[in-house]
Order: C-alpha cells, then sequence, then structure tokens
C-alpha cells in the first residue's frame, strides 16, 4: 500500500477535528486501532509521511472522507485555445517542447526512483516508480515479511521486517529503496535469550519482527530505533535497540509475550525510554508484567531468584514489576492460564506527576484496571463492571463472603502478592 505524503497543515487539522470530537489522542488511537504514539506524532508534525492504511483508518473512525482529513482540494484549471503559429515556429517550438519533455521525464524518472512506492502482497515485496509507476524490483527471496516502515534516517531507505518463517528468522533489513538491495540486516541475540531462560524455551521456534519504533535514547537529537522480537511458541521476548547502521546496541528478553510498548521522555530529562507491558508466564508468577529501559539500564533479562535465576543473565532493566495470577478459581472464570497486561496508558496532571493505568485480565471486558506510579508501585486495581457480572454469575460465593475481586482488601493482597525490581534488585512493593 503507498505511503502518501502530509500537507503542512495536517497536525493542526487532526488535533481539531480530534478535538471537537472529544477525543484524547488515546482514545482516538484506540478508535482507530494504531498507537497512542503514532497519534501523539502525526499531531506533532514528526511524520511528513505515512502509509494509506493509516489516513483510511483515521478518516474512518472520524467519520471523513479521505480528501476531507487531509484538506485537500483539487481544483481545477482553466484552459485556453492555442494561439496560430506558423509552421517555422510550429516546429521550433515543438523541438524545443520535446527537450523540456525530456529533461522533465528524466527528471521525474530519477525522482520517481528515489522516492519509489512499495507494497507487500502475498509476500512478494514489489517497488515501483513513484511517478510513472513503473515497477523497479520486487523480492524472490522467500522472506515473510511481517511489516515495513521508511526509515526515519534516509529517505533513499525502507526498512522492512521478517517473520520466523524467514531462513535467516525474524530480523529487521534496511533496503535501498530505488534498487531493493540489501543495506544492512539485523536481529536479535539468540543465544543471550538461552543463557537466560535456557534452550528448551528458546529452541522450539523462531522469532518474528513484531513492531519498531524510532526514539532518542541519549538524547542527542540522532534517533536510534527500538525493536520487539516475539518468539512462536513460548513467547520470551526481545526488546532490542539498534542505531542507523544497524548495529545491536542494547537488548532486554523477558520471559512471555509482550503485547506492545510506548516510547516517551516520561521523566522529562531529554532521553527517550521504553515502556513496555505484558506477562510473565514463569510458573512462579504466570502473572502481568511492566518494564522500563532507559539509556543506563537496558541490557539482560527478567531473570530473579524466581524465574530462571540460577542462569548467567542478570535483570539490567530500570524498573519492573511483576504481579503474579489469581487464585486459580478466579483464573478458571476468565477462562485464562495466566494474566496479561494488554493496554497501558500514560497520565500526567496538572502538577506533572506521572502515573500508569494498566489494564490486565483476560480482555477488555473481563479485567481489572491497575494503577501504578512513576516508579512502578502499585496504587490500587478496580474491576470493571463486566468482570463483576461476569464473576458473580460464575462465582457468586466469592462476592459474598468477601474472598474475590469484589473485596477492596482481596485486590489489595492480589497487588501485595506482586513483586518490584529497581536496577535488578528487589525493593519493598510500596
Amino acid at each position: 500500500m503507498p505511503n502518501i505524503q502530509l500537507p503542512p497543515g495536517f497536525p493542526a487539522r487532526l488535533r481539531s477535528l480530534r478535538s471537537a470530537r472529544h477525543l484524547s489522542e488515546s482514545d482516538l488511537a484506540e478508535k482507530c486501532g494504531l498507537t497512542y504514539k503514532t497519534i501523539h506524532a502525526l499531531e506533532a508534525g514528526k511524520r511528513q509521511r505515512v502509509m494509506e492504511r493509516t489516513i483510511l483508518t483515521l478518516a474512518e473512525a472520524l467519520e471523513l472522507t479521505e480528501e476531507d482529513l487531509l484538506g485537500g482540494d483539487p481544483g481545477s484549471e482553466a484552459t485556453r485555445p492555442p494561439s496560430r503559429l506558423s509552421m517555422a515556429r510550429i516546429l521550433t517550438a515543438t523541438g524545443m517542447l520535446l527537450m523540456v519533455l525530456v529533461l522533465v521525464f528524466g527528471g521525474a524518472f530519477l525522482y520517481g526512483r528515489a522516492h519509489a512506492d512499495w507494497s507487500v502482497e502475498h509476500h512478494i515485496l514489489t517497488a515501483r516508480d513513484a511517478v510513472f509507476g513503473i515497477k523497479l524490483w520486487e523480492t524472490h527471496n522467500q522472506a515473510t515479511w511481517t511489516m515495513g516502515e521508511d526509515s526515519p534516517w534516509d529517505k533513499g531507505h525502507i526498512l522492512m521486517g521478517t517473520g520466523s518463517a524467514t531462513p535467516d528468522g525474524g530480523r529487521l533489513i534496511c533496503l535501498e529503496r530505488a534498487t531493493g538491495d540489501t543495506v544492512w540486516s539485523v536481529g536479535p541475540d539468540v543465544e543471550a535469550v538461552v543463557r537466560a531462560f535456557g534452550p528448551e524455551i528458546v529452541g522450539a521456534a523462531g522469532f518474528s519482527t513484531s513492531r519498531f519504533e524510532p526514539m532518542d535514547m541519549d538524547g542527542d537529537g540522532e534517533y536510534e530505533m527500538v525493536i520487539r522480537f516475539i518468539h512462536g511458541l513460548y513467547y520470551p521476548c526481545c526488546i532490542c535497540l539498534i542505531d542507523r547502521d544497524g548495529n545491536l546496541l542494547r537488548q532486554y528478553a523477558n520471559k512471555g509475550h509482550l503485547i506492545d510498548f510506548l516510547v516517551e521522555d516520561i521523566d522529562a530529562d531529554g532521553k527517550d525510554e521504553v515502556l513496555a507491558w505484558g506477562t510473565n508466564n514463569d510458573l512462579d508468577y504466570q502473572g502481568f508484567t511492566t518494564l522500563l529501559l532507559d539509556d543506563e539500564h537496558w541490557s539482560g533479562a527478567a531473570v530473579d531468584d524466581l524465574c530462571c535465576g540460577d542462569n548467567s543473565e542478570r535483570d539490567g532493566s530500570a524498573l519492573r514489576l511483576v504481579v503474579p495470577a489469581y487464585e486459580a478459581p478466579f483464573m478458571k472464570v476468565i477462562g485464562r492460564l495466566r494474566l496479561t497486561a494488554s493496554h497501558l496508558d500514560l497520565v500526567r496532571n496538572t502538577a506533572g506527576e506521572t502515573t500508569f493505568s494498566v489494564r490486565v485480565g483476560g480482555d477488555r471486558y473481563h479485567c481489572m484496571q491497575v494503577m501504578l506510579d512513576a516508579e512502578m508501585r502499585p496504587l490500587m486495581a478496580v474491576p470493571t463492571d463486566a468482570f463483576m457480572g461476569h464473576m458473580q454469575s460464575a462465582w457468586a460465593d466469592s462476592l459474598v463472603d468477601g474472598t474475590g475481586p469484589s473485596d477492596p482488601a482481596w485486590r489489595e493482597t492480589w497487588l501485595d502478592s506482586g513483586r518490584r525490581f529497581v536496577a535488578g534488585q528487589p525493593v519493598d512493593l510500596r
């Protein structure tokens, strides 16, 4: 699907359209299935080109046509009859016109190659001239493409992610836009994941590239790229950092699927951090987890004395919280083997204080909303009405005798069963 060049006034227009519908950036992101970071970047003018499907999704969410969203007005051009010329003047003008056409079409061809549009269909990546639509190249290397974006470093490059079915496994590949040549290719350090969690966890399937996002980790104004690599079976998940040359700078592995991550300068120090959330599927936890990575703490894996503590890797994250699963009868009610943090919102109050709101449970209806402070200390857990109704019908006694999620004391006890780590060291939960 082709990319679209956004008009100069698009950030303000999107912000105005969203505000007119009384939607926050998070509301719009959830409504159209995009990330909060994407909406924020669009409204801040940080993206000049986006994929067409992003515009179509936004337009549908805002109940607009694509043209209305972009504020386009094709207009019209008046025509005028040609003047009468002598044969000599006609021939001269024709020759000059041909020369101009050669220059124009030659320039357009060079421009079209440098700004080639690309698309993926049936696992074949095809690039076409952006002006004439002529096919420039296509891939036949049996790669399973999982996603792609224009490079934030060089407009002449595109970044493509591959899946575990690819011969080399899940990797992020930088390609020349005009030729399709590989500039560099990078994947997770699988041996480090084996050291952390054991070969039986990693060897049964491969990794896939599931998401990547630019970030400025060290505040120098130069983008790095954070990549999430997911595993196909037991879901160890790697959050990796690379530079513009495809060098693997940092890696952190989690035993369990990390549903998503957020790139944000959370502490307002001019450096981006990565906030990730999902599950820790170790048998001693099988609960939800959140973790924070920054420029000083981004290494190793989510290991501790309960989870793979006898292996050689260490926990090199800045902050990590794990809260285990509910008691077995309540897990049966929500139909899950383990708890997962499936959605996270960052909230700042008028004083600039940061809290995190995490959706935990089975799905959006049968879940708890858990509030955390900036240091990932649990503040409270509030079950949704749908969750309570489902719990009442399936486990009514727990609502009567105060032993289940309806009881604030029960919820506080459940939160207090969690564990919090700062710079890899266990600390008081509260």
